[in-house]
């Protein structure tokens, strides 16, 4: 089924979110009340959204009437460049972005603000990297829809195929921000891994990394990167012994306020990444290169 997006200005939540499913957009409903509605899988996972009418009408009979709805672009061959400062917005970018369905978000700050979609590539696959002037959303990312707050439909129709420039761009951006890119399984299971690295020669490194942590939020990194990076750091560290890998995932988990199993999901990718890396390496980061570990924030 070719993807569309369809024109839902004026529709309640529930009768919009079965004009999406009947264009091949598959989306869920959240509560926008829990998580500053930001919070997109507080009600189902971003595996479980859908086409399906009468899957619609369960949740609605299980949660009530809609209040908002989200989708995952990944998960049914979508992106999404979710533009947060269209000023930094690289030059040659902008008539290419110009191409999308558009959806602005915030219309009050910019009219180049907002999410632009486009038909991911079969040959492509990205996670949700950070980019200079926003954010990725693809395989795992939520992206809230339309009507929610003041989010305007400014083009509507069918998603097309993504402009090679961006997908020039955004190999490149991929690979330098290592934001969920597949990496092999281990095998190892979080207990496993936390049996496994209970060292604690350097125990200030755990507030350390809740300061980093703070740090990379500030820069106005995503929560989902956020974590992501302060993780792969903490649990780097863990492997060579300087903090308990069990301490570190749950100072990090205290931290976070958003879906648990986005959590769950950020932990394992973790640990896949981890024990795929070289430990010397990971050791002459944290003791040798201040401003990539927890170091200069001991």
């Amino acid at each position: 089924m070719d993807l569309s997006f369809p024109d839902v200005t004026g529709l309640d939540v529930f009768d919009a979110a079965c004009e999406y499913a009947a264009n091949g957009i598959a989306v869920a409903p959240f509560d926008p009340s829990k998580g500053k509605g930001k919070s997109c899988w507080n009600l189902v996972d971003y595996r479980d959204i859908t086409t399906s009418r009468s899957q619609l009408v369960r949740w609605r009979n299980s949660y009530g009437p809609f209040k908002a709805l989200a989708t995952s672009p990944g998960q049914y061959g979508a992106i999404v460049i979710d533009v947060d400062r269209p000023r930094s917005t690289p030059r040659h970018l902008r008539k290419p972005l110009a191409t999308g369905v558009y959806v602005n978000t915030r219309p009050e700050e910019s009219p180049n603000r907002g999410h632009y979609w486009f038909e991911l590539p079969e040959v492509v696959r990205l996670g949700n990297p950070t980019l200079p002037f926003g954010e990725v959303r693809c395989v795992g990312g939520g992206i809230v829809m339309p009507p929610y707050g003041d989010r305007r439909i400014v083009r509507s129709g069918p998603l097309p195929a993504l402009p090679e420039a961006l997908t020039t761009y955004l190999g490149t951006q991929g690979s330098q921000a290592g934001a969920g890119e597949p990496v092999q399984h281990s095998g190892i299971t979080f207990g496993q891994f936390c049996r496994k690295y209970a060292g604690n020669e350097r125990p200030h490194k755990l507030q350390a990394l809740l300061k980093l942590h703070q740090v990379i939020l500030d820069r106005g990194t995503s929560p989902h990167d956020a974590m992501r990076q302060v993780l792969l750091t903490g649990l780097g560290e863990a492997r060579i012994g300087y903090v308990p890998a069990k301490k570190v995932v749950h100072a990090l988990r205290d931290t976070w306020d958003r879906d648990r199993a986005e959590f769950t999901r950020l932990v394992q990718w973790t640990i896949n990444a981890v024990e795929a890396s070289d430990a010397e390496k990971l050791k002459l980061k944290s003791d040798r290169c201040p401003g990539t570990d927890s170091r200069e924030y001991a």
